[in-house]
Parts: structure tokens; C-alpha cells; sequence
């Protein structure tokens, strides 16, 4: 499934930091929460999350897939 290849991409390709900060995001946690949890500012949650989905764009338009983030 889709949602298992991103899993393992996000597992082997992030940082540590991008990993955790993305999975909270897409848990529904909002950047500013993030940033309060994080002890840093939204700015730096949101280049990390903006960091993430490049990432694994990247690695999918490579592969020839669609958007994992779009819903249809």
C-alpha cells in the first residue's frame, strides 16, 4: 500500500527530527503545538514538515507514483 511505502520511506530517509515533527503533523497536531512540544519556534516545525513532504514527493515522482498527499 501507499500508505506502507511512505512509512518505510519516512523510517529510512528522514532525520530524526523531520521524522518526528512530520508524523505529529500528520496525526492532525498543529505546527504551533508542535513547536511548544518541540521547544522551538513554528517557523522551524514547518521548514521541517515542508522538508519531509519534498522528500517524499521526491522520491515518488521518481518512482513514477502519484501525490501520496492527495486526496481524491
Amino acid at each position: 500500500s501507499v500508505e506502507k511505502v511512505v512509512h518505510q520511506y519516512i523510517d529510512e530517509k528522514l532525520t530524526v527530527i523531520q521524522r518526528r515533527r512530520f508524523l505529529m503533523y500528520l496525526n492532525g497536531m498543529s505546527t504551533v503545538k508542535i513547536a511548544e512540544i518541540e521547544g522551538c519556534n513554528q517557523n522551524a516545525v514547518w521548514k521541517s514538515v515542508e522538508q519531509s513532504k519534498n522528500k517524499i514527493l521526491k522520491f515518488f515522482s521518481k518512482k513514477g507514483g502519484r501525490n501520496p498527499f492527495h486526496r481524491p
